[in-house]
Order: structure tokens, then C-alpha cells, then sequence
């Protein structure tokens, strides 16, 4: 991820109820995850690996062993 990346989403708003003329509809994402920067301050930065996951100890910066069950979904 960098600045000025962009991300399109499409979804079909046919089922949502019809709204008044005057009125604006506004939506809200909200996302889970992390990304990596090639800054040199990051660990491993200029790497995909390690992967993050969720409950994972932050302060050890990916030394610890990811789980295999994870789903990668």
C-alpha cells in the first residue's frame, strides 16, 4: 500500500429500500488487516513474509510461528 492507491468495490444495491428523493445514501467500510511499507523502520518491510494474523503478540514483529489453521480467506 502506498498513497494514492486506490480500491473499487461493486455490490448490488437493487435489494436495499428506495429512498426519498432528497435524501443521500452514504456507506461505511470498515477492514481488518494490515499492510507493509518498504520504509527502513519496518521489520522485513521490503518482504510479503512474515503474515500477520489476528492474536498475534505485536511486539514480537513476526518472530513467532504463525498457526497452520489459520483460514486465509
Amino acid at each position: 500500500m502506498n498513497g494514492g492507491d486506490e480500491c473499487t468495490l461493486g455490490f448490488d444495491t437493487g435489494t436495499l429500500p428506495a429512498k426519498p428523493i432528497s435524501a443521500k445514501r452514504d456507506y461505511f467500510l470498515f477492514t481488518s488487516g494490515w499492510d507493509k511499507d518498504a520504509d527502513l523502520h519496518a521489520a522485513q518491510g521490503w518482504t510479503v513474509n512474515p503474515r500477520p494474523w489476528h492474536g498475534m503478540d505485536p511486539q514480537s514483529s513476526g518472530q513467532e510461528q504463525r498457526p497452520d489453521d489459520l483460514d486465509d480467506g
